[in-house]
C-alpha cells in the first residue's frame, strides 16, 4: 500500500522586487495545477484560507496589468519532520491574484500561468552566425526570455545552418518552427524533445503500491490514469505502468499531461489527487534533464 501521508507546502508568492510572501501549513491551501508538453501555457489556481489582513493587502494584481509580472512557486508533497525536501510543483507568474470573504473565512485567490510571457508577449531580434545547428539556435533563444531559466534540447535537433540566421518576432512561434512544434515551456524551464524522446524523474514506476487508483482508462490513443497526490511526476517523463485490474495497459509511457487537484491544511481534511494523461513509448532514447538540477525546498 502507499505510505503518502503528511503532506506538506510552501507557497512563495512575489509582492515586490524580489520580496516574497511564504505561506505554510496550517493555512488551508486548495489547488488546481495543469501541466503538459504542449506549446500552450501551463496553469495553476491557488486558493489560500484566512490569511491576515496585511498579506492579504500584499497578494494582489489587476487581471489588467500585463506590464507586471510577479513570480509564484508551489513546493508540496509529503513531509516526516522538518528538514524533508519538497518538490516543486509549480513555476510560474500571477494573472490575477485577490481576496474576498465569503461567509466566515476570507480567500486569497491566485490564477497563475507558465511560460506566458513568452508565448504572447516578448518579441526578440537577434542574428546568428552561420555553421551552428538547431540545439544552438534554440539555446539562444531562451537566453532572450525573461521567464525562462534552464534549457533541455532533445539530441534530434542537429541541423547545421550553412548560413547566418536572423530572428525576428514572437519566440514562441519561432521555437515551433525550429521544432516542429515539439518545444514546450514547463516550470520555467524551456523544452524541445522529439516525440521519440523522453526525461527520467524522481519517480519511474506507478502502480497500487505508490499511490495508483482504479483502473487505467484508454481515450484514443492516450491512456488516463488516477492516483494520489504524486508531486515529483513532469511531463516528457518515461514511466512504467502496472495495473493489476487491466494488465493490458502494463507498459512504458511518455507523460503528456499532468492535473494535480486537491486541498493541504493543518486544519480541515481534503483529498488530493494527481491524473495523467500517457501514450505508449516502445521505442525511447533518454535525453538528460538538464533543466532541473534544483527544485525543492526544505520543510521548517
Amino acid at each position: 500500500m502507499s505510505s503518502k501521508f503528511n503532506r506538506a507546502y510552501i507557497l512563495r508568492v512575489e509582492t515586490g522586487d524580489n520580496e516574497f510572501v511564504e505561506i505554510k501549513p496550517p493555512f488551508t491551501l486548495e489547488f488546481n495545477i495543469q501541466r503538459n508538453n504542449l506549446a500552450s501555457s501551463n496553469t495553476a489556481n491557488f486558493v489560500i484560507y484566512n490569511l491576515n489582513t496585511a498579506n492579504r493587502s500584499k497578494i494582489y494584481k489587476d487581471i489588467y496589468d500585463v506590464g507586471t509580472f510577479r513570480a509564484v512557486q508551489l513546493f508540496a508533497g509529503y513531509a516526516e519532520k522538518t528538514g524533508d525536501l519538497l518538490p516543486r510543483v509549480f513555476n510560474g507568474n500571477i494573472k490575477r491574484a485577490f481576496s474576498h470573504r465569503q461567509g466566515p473565512d476570507f480567500r486569497t485567490e491566485i490564477e497563475c500561468y507558465d511560460g506566458q510571457i513568452s508565448n504572447s508577449t516578448s518579441d526578440i531580434a537577434i542574428t546568428l552566425p552561420a555553421s551552428i545547428n538547431t540545439k544552438d539556435i534554440i539555446e539562444a533563444i531562451a537566453k532572450n526570455l525573461k521567464d525562462v531559466g534552464g534549457v533541455t534540447v532533445g539530441k534530434k535537433f542537429t541541423d547545421i545552418s550553412s548560413r547566418s540566421t536572423a530572428l525576428m518576432g514572437n519566440p514562441s512561434e519561432i521555437l515551433s518552427q525550429l521544432t516542429g512544434g515539439k518545444s514546450y515551456i514547463d516550470s520555467g524551464n524551456l523544452y524541445a524533445l522529439d516525440k521519440s524522446e523522453v526525461v527520467i524523474g524522481d519517480i519511474r514506476l506507478i502502480n497500487v503500491d505508490n499511490g495508483l487508483l482504479g483502473t487505467p482508462k484508454k481515450q484514443e490513443t492516450m491512456i488516463e490514469i488516477e492516483m494520489l497526490f504524486e508531486p515529483r511526476i513532469k511531463p516528457s517523463q518515461l514511466i512504467e505502468l502496472q495495473s493489476s485490474t487491466e494488465p493490458r495497459f502494463n507498459g512504458y509511457y511518455k507523460v503528456t499531461g499532468i492535473i494535480h487537484r486537491g486541498t493541504i491544511s493543518g486544519a480541515v481534511c481534503g483529498e488530493a489527487r494527481t491524473n495523467l494523461t500517457m501514450i505508449q513509448q516502445k521505442v525511447t532514447d533518454v535525453v538528460y534533464d538538464k533543466a532541473t538540477n534544483e527544485y525543492r525546498a526544505t520543510v521548517v
